[in-house]
């Protein structure tokens, strides 16, 4: 029985592979953001919460052939450093391979009027 709408989930997965240690860092540069931008802000002198940051996820060069998202806040990001089935890394201890799995939770309803 239809209680209530819910908001989608979305898992979206990427394996990035760095050709050299500055690209390695730029991988890593981006992880961090990801998870900066999802975690909350302290406000009022450290007694509450800010929102996390939104999203506004579009896919290029044309997502009119792929999926539409609402805006949505990124509920967990996973990394994992084997990415390449074992761990592989450059001499300054940068990896070379890394999966990023990252779940998404819209904070807009879809209704017949979207489609």
């Amino acid at each position: 029985l239809f209680q209530s709408p819910e908001f989608k989930e979305h898992t979206l997965s990427w394996t990035v592979v760095a050709n050299n240690e500055q690209e390695s860092n730029d991988i890593a540069k981006i992880i961090h953001e990801i998870k900066k931008h999802m975690s909350p802000a302290l406000a009022f002198g450290g007694i509450a919460y800010r929102y996390p940051s939104v999203a506004h996820i579009k896919f290029h060069p044309n997502d009119d052939f792929t999926f539409k998202f609402k805006p949505a806040v990124v509920l967990s990001v996973n990394v994992d450093y084997g990415g390449a089935g074992m761990p592989s890394f450059f001499k300054n201890g940068a990896p070379t391979v890394v999966n990023i799995s990252m779940l998404l939770k819209e904070i807009g309803l879809w209704t017949k009027q979207d489609y």
